[in-house]
């Protein structure tokens, strides 16, 4: 499913992002 293939690394950007965000904060 590529789907899956791009929505999975998607989500962990979106997840490392928000670590990101928080850190700077």
């Amino acid at each position: 499913d590529p789907n899956s293939l791009i929505g999975l690394p998607t989500i962990q950007l979106t997840k490392m992002l928000a670590k990101e965000n928080v850190h700077i904060l």
